[in-house]
């Protein structure tokens, strides 16, 4: 697997915080000042129309056009419209922003001129009976035409008069009179109510209904400008705070961890390992994380050194393992040929132990020059204790074989000997055979062992299914029973213990003793070695990947010394002949 290399990160944990809840609160501050001014807008805009059209009503009621019916024919202001202009003055100041300018003119036939022109500022524009030539007021002209006995119909078409397209060509007009207009004015016509025989009195009524939304304007923006500033401030005491409470906190724990860590690097001696706690006293999740950090970090330290104290201790039981296994394995024969000069015989053994150390033993040796001592043998149990068990059990048996015992006795006295020393309750299940090389006679006991196989001539294996005794090692002066068989030249006896029949595969199906006796009819007429190894692979592709779960001991003999046609080969029989005991 790739190694990742260390990824490394920005550490501005703090100032994120902080961008995040600044970017919410501008977001909040931002939605409510818009629709705080959107609100009032539309509630100024209400407010301020209406006197706007209430101004038009009482222009038109209220100014004395009799007054300036007078001055139009003395050519000159008189004292009526002067008193007009003052009241008229009053009235625009009492509006504030909302009329910036009121003009009245009239009509004759050389053109318009001005009879007074009223600002908020008490400015004007043009003298009294100044002429306004070559100007197209376009509304005007509709509008002086209307029957202004039909009011109600006069004020609908000079409220229409804003929504014609020739509201441009007024504008323009009027920007003419006044000068030059602001974006939010507009200019509302209108007529002075009244009959006159020179002509009509009209005006113009320069209206700014959003002027006074500018000081709100400049409110707002002031507001805005203060927001902005007070999100700054926060935005950086946020910035501190989260950096003290948060992020720095956070900073000494990682950097903590990461010492920790980079001492399990450089050191394998979790003694030498010492996890630096930093000092947090921020009484929440921070100073409990932190707690956390610093326990993992010894709980890390203590499970490594147990750990290593495991492993140590397995080393020293495996290498214990390995010295009792060879020890046992020296106890066992494992020179093959045994017997390089013998024609007469031929003998192969092996065992394959589930662990380290295995329970099962066998043995052969020559007992004199023509008597062959052999046995195989399946302690109880596993591991140690049942190595320990076999070398003891094993060291009984060949003893007592030297003195030239015969099986049964063997069994007999290797039972009280064990049985004597046995306080864990273990046994022994036991073949024995003494072959007389000299004339083929196999003499055997089978201390509840496994059935031996035996191939006599050109037959195969077969199971011989001899009498047996009780185990050995668990009672004393148990008796047991010992047949003998004739070999002729050519037979062979195979002996095992019952992990070769019960060897599992993954689905718990057992090796049995068909598929044994499958795989030693199919070897041929070959030596002992050749048979065992041919039943080991048989047992390995059976298996498969399953856990080997007990020992595999196998012992083979093949006789070779009796002559064909001699009269103990005539006697020959596969069925165990029982023997009298004195």
């Amino acid at each position: 697997m790739k190694k990742q290399g260390k990824k490394k990160y920005k550490r501005h944990l703090s100032i994120r915080l902080a961008l995040g809840i600044t970017l919410i609160l501008i977001l909040v501050q931002i939605v409510s000042l818009v629709v705080n001014g959107v609100g009032l807008f539309i509630s100024g805009l209400a407010e301020n129309m209406s006197p706007v059209i209430e101004s038009s009503r009482f222009i038109e009621e209220n100014v004395k056009w009799e007054a300036y019916e007078q001055s139009i024919r003395e050519g000159e202001k008189t004292e009526a419209v002067n008193d007009e202009e003052n009241f008229l003055q009053g009235y625009i100041y009492a509006m504030g922003s909302r009329i910036s300018h009121l003009i009245f003119f009239s009509e004759d036939e050389a053109g318009y001129y001005v009879l007074s022109d009223i600002a908020e500022d008490d400015s004007t524009t043009f003298a009294y009976g100044d002429r306004l030539d070559n100007i197209a007021l376009g509304d005007l002209e509709f509008i002086k035409e209307i029957d202004k006995t039909e009011s109600e119909k006069k004020e609908d078409k000079v409220a229409d008069a804003l929504k014609l397209d020739n509201e441009t060509e007024l504008k323009q007009a009027a920007e003419k009179i006044f000068g030059n207009l602001k974006i939010s004015e507009i200019v509302y016509p209108g007529v002075v109510s009244g009959e006159m025989t020179s002509g009509d009195i009209m005006y113009l009524m320069i209206i700014d209904p959003l002027g006074f939304l500018e000081g709100m304007a400049l409110s707002f923006a002031v507001l805005l400008g203060v927001t902005l500033v007070s999100t700054l401030l926060i935005m950086i005491i946020l910035s501190l705070w989260i950096n003290h409470r948060v992020a720095s906190p956070l900073k000494k724990i990682k950097n903590a961890a990461a010492g920790f860590i980079e001492q399990t690097k450089t050191s394998k001696d979790p003694e030498e390992w010492n996890y630096e706690a930093p000092k947090i006293k921020t009484r929440d999740e921070i100073q409990a994380l932190s707690d956390s950090v610093e326990d993992m970090a010894h709980e890390i330290s203590d499970s490594v050194r147990q750990l290593v104290s495991d492993a140590q201790e397995r080393q020293r039981v495996g290498t214990e393992l390995q010295l009792a296994a060879g020890i046992q394995n020296s106890m066992l024969p494992s020179t093959f040929p045994a017997f390089p000069d013998r024609k007469d015989f031929d003998i192969y053994a092996s065992m394959d132990p589930a662990r380290e150390v295995g329970g099962d033993f066998y043995d052969f040796f020559l007992i004199d020059d023509t008597h062959l001592f052999m046995t195989i043998a399946d302690v109880s149990g596993k591991g140690i204790p049942a190595s320990l068990f076999m070398m003891m059990s094993k060291l009984i048996i060949s003893s007592l074989a030297k003195e030239g015992l015969s099986p049964a006795e063997i069994l007999e006295m290797a039972n009280n000997q064990i049985a004597d020393m046995n306080e864990r309750d273990m046994f022994v299940t036991s073949w024995i055979g003494i072959l007389d090389l000299s004339t083929g006679i196999l003499r055997a006991a089978n201390a509840g062992h496994e059935y031996p196989a035996i191939k006599k001539g050109d037959e195969g294996f077969s199971l011989l299914k001899d009498k047996h005794g009780f185990v050995i090692g668990e009672l004393k002066n148990i008796r047991h029973h010992e047949y003998e068989i004739a070999l002729n030249p050519g037979d062979i006896v195979f002996v095992y213990t019952d992990g070769v029949p019960e060897a599992n595969n993954e689905n718990q199906e057992m090796f049995g003793n068909e598929r044994m006796l499958s795989a030693l009819n199919n070897t041929g007429d070959q030596s002992p070695q050749a048979y065992l190894e041919n039943v080991t692979e048989s047992i390995r592709e059976f298996t498969g990947q399953a856990e080997q779960f007990d020992d595999v001991t196998m012992l083979c003999v093949k006789y070779l010394g009796i002559p064909e046609g001699s009269a103990e080969a005539e006697n020959s029989c596969l069925e165990p002949k029982e023997l009298s005991r004195n």
